[in-house]
């Protein structure tokens, strides 16, 4: 039988703390989940293109993420949902969320979102851990996390296999360093920009994402590449 830890013990950190009474176990455990949590964070920078994630911000091409674990399944006040989401009952909930995040197409045929899915189950549930987050309330999510891989490999597993999906060419080694160490390179090949776009994007993600400045020659190399491979 699996175990299930729930996401209580967990948002009670984030928010102020492990009770008094807590065990020590609880106190490994809970480390472990702010790690599994922080691995979504990353992984979940795919989302934001079309996502925003903090209270009160206005809804983007999907709906706001925030206060996610509390409301209905399309249940985002104010955002458009397609028929086929709509007619989803009951709440977002673990089971619900890797079934969607696995293949969206899938879950609700006919619904908006364009991203394919995840196929690694680990870091499904990293993202999910992290969804847990956006929320005032505790979340009564329940993780599945004695069946999951560390938080160390699943990074190194993601890397591993995103690593193959950029094309090969001259620059593609420069590219997986710099972008890969913020991202999932799924959020590289999933783009189609020229060069003006590209460079923009970089220096967005200098000026506001706090990446470190890129030397001339290097960001040169990185723009050939990306508006090369892909381009508009």
């Amino acid at each position: 039988m699996q175990k299930y830890l729930s996401c209580i013990i967990f948002m009670k950190v984030l928010v102020g703390g492990v009770p008094a009474n807590a065990q020590s176990t609880n106190d490994e455990t809970v480390v472990k989940l702010n790690e599994l949590a922080a691995v979504g964070r990353q992984a979940a920078n795919i989302c934001l293109a079309c996502h925003n994630v903090e209270k009160d911000q206005p809804h983007k091409i999907g709906p706001n993420l925030w206060g996610l674990s509390s409301r209905s399944i399309a249940g985002a006040s104010g955002y458009q949902y397609s028929l086929a989401l709509s007619n989803k009952q009951g709440s977002w909930n673990f089971q619900q969320l890797d079934k969607f995040l696995r293949q969206p197409a899938a879950f609700a045929p006919g619904n908006k979102m364009a991203f394919p899915g995840l196929e690694n189950v680990s870091m499904r549930a990293a993202v999910i851990a992290w969804l847990a987050t956006l929320n005032s309330k505790e979340a009564n999510w329940k993780i599945p996390f004695d069946d999951l891989l560390s938080s160390q490999t699943i990074v190194e597993t993601d890397i591993a296999a995103t690593n193959k999906l950029l094309k090969a060419g001259n620059g593609s080694e420069v590219v997986s360093e710099l972008c890969a160490s913020c991202h999932s390179l799924r959020l590289v090949v999933q783009q189609g920009m020229n060069r003006e776009r590209w460079e923009e994007t970089l220096d967005w993600m200098v000026d506001e994402q706090g990446m470190d400045s890129i030397a001339y020659e290097k960001k040169q190399i990185v723009l050939d590449y990306l508006s090369t491979y892909y381009g508009e």
